[in-house]
Order: C-alpha cells, then sequence, then structure tokens
C-alpha cells in the first residue's frame, strides 16, 4: 500500500444562515497526487461509499480506476490501481463494485467506448470483471440496485448488471430528449436531462423496464449534469456564450411534474454538480475550482463560499460526511472539508418559471 498524505484540508462552509453580509470562509485546499515515481494521475471523476474513494483516472495510454481509503483523520491512502480498456470518462460506486464508463478519443472522435465493471471485495486488489463494448462517446454511470444506467452518445443505456461478469444491454431510453446528458435516481424514479434543457422522468421500481412519466422543459439552455436530495434537484446549465453558467433548483416532489424553483449565476464554466442537505456543490469546470451555496431557501441560493477560479480543469465531485472531493485533472484530487460558515452572502437568483 501506498501512503499519500493530504496537504491541508479545506475549510469552507455548510451553514444555515441568509443573511446578504460578506462571507469570510477560509479555503485552505489539500491534493491527492500520487508519490514519485508512481504514474502521475488526470482525474476526471470520483465516487465515495464509506470509506473508500474511486478515482476514475483518465491519464492518456495509462487509464486507470484508483482505489483510495480515506480515514476519519489522517493519510489518505492508496489501495490499488486497476488499468482500463479506455480513458475513462466517470465513475459510480456501491460496496463491493466499481463501475467505469470510458471511451476511447482519435482526432476528437469518440471510439471504442463501453463499461468496465470492478471487484472491490478486496480494495487493495481490485480486479476487471467484464468490460461491455458501447460504441461511441460513453459519458457517464450510475448504479442503481441491479443495473448501470449509462450515458452514451446520447442515448440512456439500461445494462442489467446483476451478474456482474456478464453484464448485457437490456434497453435504449431517449423519449422526448435530443440528447441525454446526465442521469440522476431517488428513490424508484429516474430524471434524465438533455442538451435542451428537457428534464424526462422515468419509474424504474423494475429497473430494467423503465415506464416513461414525462418530459418538461426546465430551461432554454443545455443541461449538462444533475443532483437530487429528497424532494430538490439541482442541474447545471449552459447558456451560449457569452453569458455565465447556472445552477437550476428543480421541486421534484411530484416527479411527473417538476417545478424550477431558481436559476443562480456560477462563478464560472459549471460542469459537475452534487447536493448534500441544504448545500449545494459546484465544480467550475474549464474556470477550475468550487463553488458552495447555502440551498435553505431554494427559491433564492446564497453563495457562501468560492475556490478558484484555478489553473486547472474542475470536473466530477462528491460529497460524504464533512468532505468534498473534486477531481482536478492533473492535479489529482482536491480535498475540502465542510464547516460552519455564518455570513454567507446573497446570491443572484431568479426565481419561478
Amino acid at each position: 500500500m501506498q501512503r499519500i498524505a493530504i496537504a491541508t484540508v479545506v475549510s469552507m462552509l455548510v451553514a444555515g444562515s441568509s443573511g446578504a453580509t460578506e462571507a469570510t470562509c477560509p479555503a485552505d485546499i489539500g491534493t491527492w497526487q500520487p508519490v514519485a515515481g508512481v504514474s502521475p494521475v488526470d482525474a476526471v471523476d470520483v465516487a465515495v461509499s464509506g470509506d473508500l474513494v474511486a478515482v476514475a483516472d483518465a491519464s492518456y495510454g495509462s487509464s486507470h480506476l484508483r482505489v483510495l481509503r480515506a480515514p476519519r483523520s489522517g493519510d489518505l491512502v492508496e489501495l490499488g490501481r486497476v488499468a482500463l480498456p479506455g480513458n475513462a470518462t466517470a465513475v459510480d460506486l456501491k460496496p463491493g463494485l466499481a463501475a467505469v464508463s470510458h471511451a476511447t478519443v482519435d482526432w476528437d472522435i469518440c471510439v471504442d467506448g463501453g463499461l468496465t465493471l470492478i471487484d472491490l471485495t478486496h480494495p487493495a486488489r481490485p480486479a476487471v470483471l467484464s468490460t461491455l463494448p458501447l460504441a461511441g462517446c460513453v459519458e457517464g454511470v450510475l448504479l442503481h440496485r441491479g443495473v448501470a444506467f449509462v450515458v452514451n452518445d446520447g442515448d440512456l443505456v439500461v445494462v442489467d448488471i446483476s451478474r456482474p461478469s456478464g453484464p448485457v444491454e437490456v434497453l435504449r431510453y431517449r423519449p422526448e430528449l435530443n440528447h441525454v446528458f446526465a442521469v440522476g435516481v431517488a428513490g424508484d424514479v429516474l430524471f434524465a436531462a438533455d442538451l435542451n434543457g428537457k428534464l424526462c422522468v422515468a419509474d424504474v421500481s423494475d429497473p430494467i423496464a423503465p415506464e416513461h412519466l414525462g418530459c418538461t422543459r426546465i430551461t432554454d439552455h443545455d443541461l449538462l449534469a444533475l443532483d437530487l436530495h429528497g424532494d430538490l434537484l439541482a442541474a447545471v446549465a449552459r447558456p451560449d456564450p457569452p453569458l455565465p453558467h447556472e445552477l437550476v433548483l428543480v421541486d421534484v416532489r411530484w416527479p411527473s411534474q417538476p417545478w424550477r424553483l431558481s436559476v443562480t449565476e456560477t462563478a464560472g464554466r459549471a460542469k459537475d454538480v452534487a447536493v448534500v442537505g441544504r448545500l449545494a456543490a459546484v465544480s467550475l469546470g474549464s474556470d477550475g475550482g468550487v463553488q458552495l451555496f447555502d440551498l435553505s431557501n431554494p427559491l433564492r441560493p446564497v453563495e457562501v463560499g468560492v475556490d478558484g477560479p484555478g489553473p486547472e480543469r474542475s470536473h466530477g465531485l462528491a460529497i460524504s460526511g464533512n468532505r468534498l472531493w473534486l477531481a482536478q485533472g492533473v492535479n489529482g484530487l482536491e480535498v475540502y472539508r465542510l464547516d460552519p460558515c455564518h455570513r454567507p452572502r446573497s446570491g443572484r437568483g431568479r426565481h419561478g418559471h
């Protein structure tokens, strides 16, 4: 096993006031990177389950899934890694199993995409169980019960992984959608967002046979990512340049009738979003860094911390406990500690339809 120090962990905010004074949250950044003598990392996504952290490493010609252990205190430990057949694009994790989407890029054209399932029963010895080839770009994966929902060239592919050594493509789902680009699940309800501002909903109580419930346009802009917490869905939207990217909050308590609550400008070209409790974290994509919002009043989100812009791209992120994990490309994995901050500043939001 290889021991890797976290430099200093970041202090930012999670908290509940919504005043108009300016936030004064410290931002001391800690970074995970392989130590000297180990191949460099190009972290594009991260997933967390318990004390295990899975990093999708898209290093050109040497893409890997890297498995880390995150103790409550002290150093991160890299337990093991396993090579992938293409450049990693996303990762999801559940106890004992990781799923990584990947694609080979040839002159900006995606070829030889796929889904690889990895046994993490023994995290220090991750082992490939299977690879399911999928033509074209494979841009995302989400595990749910016995299936993997895979974003593949604009389709949402449902893959039966009840037998991880032999995954089977069951169907492709794109009702009324222009190009599926993001997916999330809450309970038995699946939400798929497209590059035309539309949110489609399906009942996945039987995951291999989704029942389409309807679609609603929640914005006129491309939807790039989404996450859910309870009855709240958060998405990031990409307007036409030079307009800033946006955080879009949607009430999904009645899933077939999602209702947009607010739209708030982000500090950069948003790439991904994670929501836990009253906190939303947005990675700032090619601008680098992360931005935090207090969602105590989802009609008027309040920015409560921002770290960035930075020199490197920010990609996928995850929140577990009081830590935020941000994939920072060749800068590795940024680790933040989420601490209370009592003086958030007002957001620049608009609300309702």
